[in-house]
């Protein structure tokens, strides 16, 4: 994911959310199996027992997993780490109640730390190719002309960006706040953008958290499991988003505006 804070003077001051990681290890939050159970108002999924397990082998293997899905959703229980639960009639109208955790897995996914840091260096990139094309309404229409036709969101979308044409509506101070999705390409071993999002990025405050997750269970159970917690880069998609929202109120009241560009990445 990645935030930027553009204006028409696109003066850019860039940076990284964190040092290059010291190993593979990248957070995932993907996956949980259907087994459930109850912890206070939460709903606890227990997690497929991941690969690294295997190393504990037999009946204390066993044990350590099923320790680990309890910490794991106990943890999300005290942390946040939760989303309204559908099958609860109350969710959503009594604070507290009707939560279930977000998906994830119990532990991180191996990922190169080479393509890790090369996505983390694209995110600018990228964030300025999307501020310059939101620039360009005539390009958005016509190579979205198409798509509107079968897509009602992406329909209305464009009826207000036309009435804000027609009006010659525009904005100096712009953010945008992206998610950028990546795949490693077995074939030819390289890293492939599969999309980039400019609207569904809301998972900045759940990626956070499940990093944190891992780290925490791997401080606990590490050493059984032959992992190194400190090989889970850090992830401030959350303080960074925040701080990209921070910025953009403040720049849009002040006519003076200097421009950042803030980039970070999550990969799911």
């Amino acid at each position: 994911m990645s935030s930027c804070v553009s204006s028409s003077h696109h003066h850019c001051a860039r940076r990284l959310p964190a040092p290059p990681p010291r190993a593979h290890l990248a957070a995932a939050d993907s996956c949980a199996s259907p087994y459930r159970r109850r912890v206070g108002s939460l709903r606890a999924m227990g997690a497929e027992a991941p690969s690294s397990v295997a190393p504990a082998a037999g009946r204390k293997a066993s044990a350590v997993q099923a320790e680990m899905v309890e910490a794991a959703a106990m943890w999300c229980a005290m942390h946040g780490l939760v989303v309204g639960d559908r099958g609860n009639p109350r969710s959503g109208t009594v604070p507290g109640v009707g939560l279930v955790h977000a998906p994830f897995s119990l532990l991180p996914t191996r990922f190169p730390a080479s393509f890790w840091k090369q996505a983390c260096e694209l995110a600018p990139i990228f964030n300025e190719l999307v501020d310059r094309v939101s620039l360009d309404g005539k390009f958005l229409q016509g190579s979205l002309s198409r798509t509107k036709q079968v897509d009602d969101f992406t329909a209305r979308l464009l009826e207000i960006h036309a009435k804000m044409m027609a009006v010659n509506k525009k904005e100096d101070i712009r953010l945008g706040l992206h998610r950028s999705d990546y795949m490693l390409d077995s074939e030819t071993n390289s890293l492939l953008q599969i999309e980039l999002n400019t609207i569904s990025t809301s998972f900045p405050g759940l990626g956070s958290l499940v990093s944190e997750l891992h780290r925490t269970l791997l401080n606990q159970y590490g050493e059984v499991l032959g992992l190194d917690s400190e090989r889970i880069p850090r992830n401030w998609a959350a303080i960074q988003f925040a701080e990209a929202l921070g910025k953009a109120w403040v720049e849009y009241n002040n006519g003076r505006s200097t421009v950042y560009l803030h980039s970070l990445c999550l990969f799911y």
